[in-house]
């Protein structure tokens, strides 16, 4: 039986909100070339745009849920035993084990 462990929101931020947030910048974009925006500051209009293409490259494409099955883990259905997996013990990093 395999349980998810990610977050109950994973679904939302990695398909859900990335739609949003592309289709917010479209209609910014629509809205500069439909409206003759005469401004020669054309600055918040770039810098929108260019923060919802960084948010969508570098956050929203590394969302995954992740499941869990009895002798490994599961992310983007492929099966990773936890066998292949680093022994947090021998990391000495983390201290709190």
């Amino acid at each position: 039986m395999t349980r998810k462990i990610s977050s109950e929101r994973t679904y939302l931020y990695s398909k859900i909100l990335p739609v949003i947030i592309l289709l917010g910048a479209l209609v910014l974009v629509f809205l500069l070339i439909f409206t003759n925006y005469k401004s020669n500051d054309l600055a918040p209009f770039i810098a929108i745009i260019v923060m919802f293409t960084l948010g969508w490259l570098i956050y929203f494409r590394k969302l995954e849920e992740v499941y869990l099955d009895k002798d490994c883990l599961i992310v983007k259905g492929n099966r990773i035993p936890f066998k292949r997996m680093l022994s947090l013990k021998k990391v000495k990093i983390l201290n709190m084990l």
